[in-house]
């Protein structure tokens, strides 16, 4: 009787030992349709644009202090110094609000406080329009400041 014939265990060449990436499979040569709900686009430009309104009011009732400084001085009275406060009040608040701004989040919620703060902005300055005296003018600075201040510290969450 003959043996049976032995066989060598298979050797594999050291090219084939390495793990090679994962073969992709090749793309549908249909597009893919997704369930994107009616107006998805119309609410991306209309957020977008609302972010840059808010934006775009963030600054002008502090900014437009110094051009218009010989006319405020001439309607309210302020001197520089008091006249620098339009300025002062709403850079500290929004230093302080900036602290405070996580906890007023978790409190009551971005939504609410950027609401609350587009409101604040409206009524400081629907309230420059009746102004008489720098006090008023400085209390509206300090009203719009907060506002702008909540906004800062909620509003990129």
């Amino acid at each position: 009787m003959s043996a049976a014939p032995t066989f060598a265990a298979p050797t594999t060449p050291a090219h084939c030992t390495q793990q090679s990436a994962p073969r992709l499979m090749p793309m549908p040569s249909a597009p893919v349709q997704r369930d994107v709900p009616r107006g998805t686009a119309q609410a991306r430009r209309l957020v977008l644009a609302t972010i840059a309104v808010i934006g775009l009011n963030l600054r002008p009732f502090m900014t437009a202090v110094g051009p218009l400084s010989g006319q405020i001085h001439a309607a309210t009275g302020l001197d520089l110094a008091r006249m620098s406060l339009l300025t002062l009040v709403p850079m500290l608040l929004m230093g302080v609000v900036a602290f405070a701004g996580p906890a007023l989040q978790g409190r009551f919620g971005a939504k609410p406080l950027v609401i609350a703060a587009l409101a604040a902005l409206l009524a400081g300055s629907g309230a420059r329009l009746f102004v008489e005296s720098g006090n008023q003018l400085i209390a509206t600075a300090a009203v719009l400041g907060l506002g702008a201040a909540i906004i800062q510290a909620v509003f990129p969450a």
